[in-house]
């Protein structure tokens, strides 16, 4: 999992030191494989165990599906050479990868909140998916409108 938060911001960071494109792919390469065959995975598989009833079990499959087909569709994007929709996906995947950190600020926040233990663990799980997706649009929106050279092939 510390993977999967670290690469894509030494891939985010290339760009802005100058890295070769070679390294972008090497560290891209290592994201996609761990994503979509070690922490997608088994993240699906600890939702069947997770607490906060069937509601945050699904929260974290749906996680899982959604990190895993992002990730697939930025693969196939960059395959195809287009390179808009492959940053635009890359931006929903690691949203999604940061869902599981943007849970934990929230989970401890409604906690400290005097929230009940159950649905804390819920809203957490949901908040963190529809959050982070919403700030990942936001993110590509403001690319498109304000900065499309950086997204220009």
């Amino acid at each position: 999992g510390v993977v999967c938060l670290l690469i894509p911001v030494a891939s985010f960071l290339g760009r802005k030191l100058k890295m070769p494109v070679s390294w972008h792919e090497v560290i891209g390469r290592v994201f996609v494989i761990d994503t979509i065959f070690i922490v997608a995975p088994t993240g699906m598989y600890l939702a069947l165990y997770a607490k906060g009833g069937l509601s945050a079990q699904v929260g974290f499959l749906v996680q899982g599906i959604l990190v895993s087909l992002f990730t697939y569709l930025g693969y196939k994007a960059i395959q195809r050479k287009d390179r808009t929709s492959h940053i635009h996906w890359m931006i929903r995947s690691y949203a999604m990868v940061l869902a599981v950190l943007t849970f934990r600020i929230l989970h401890i926040t409604f906690f400290f909140a005097g929230m009940k233990y159950a649905d804390n663990y819920e809203l957490s799980q949901w908040c963190s998916i529809i959050g982070n997706l919403f700030i990942a649009e936001l993110a590509i929106g403001y690319m498109t409108l304000k900065q499309p050279k950086l997204i220009t092939p």
